[in-house]
């Protein structure tokens, strides 16, 4: 699966539903993923940006895949396999990074 933004009008975002996984959907434009194939048909009738960089969170000596599923299907979190080297942290406050899949949808009331 491909990662892209789809730059589509509200009105015609329901055009993409069977082409491809819409995780995120603004006035101008959707996020979600795609299998290549279908990345092809969608760029013939919208402008797509390729955000798969996106999946990847660069550190010093690691490239973390975010990519990877960290819950199965029952709800128990696994640990990100970049960290199977590392002893188990203790119980504590302790520094989290987070990644954001789109920009902020703003609340309306």
């Amino acid at each position: 699966m491909v990662k892209i933004r789809v730059f589509a009008p509200k009105e015609r975002q329901n055009e993409l539903a069977g082409l491809m996984e819409i995780q995120a959907s603004y006035d101008g434009f959707v996020v979600g993923q795609a299998q290549p194939t279908h990345v092809e048909e969608i760029k013939r009738q919208f402008p797509v940006e390729d955000m798969s960089y996106l999946v990847s969170i660069n550190l010093k000596n690691k490239i973390l895949d975010t990519s990877k599923p960290r819950l199965t299907i029952k709800g128990s979190i696994l640990e990100h396999p970049a960290y199977t080297h590392t002893k188990k942290m203790k119980m504590g406050p302790h520094h989290y990074i987070t990644q954001f899949i789109g920009p902020v949808k703003h609340l309306v009331k």
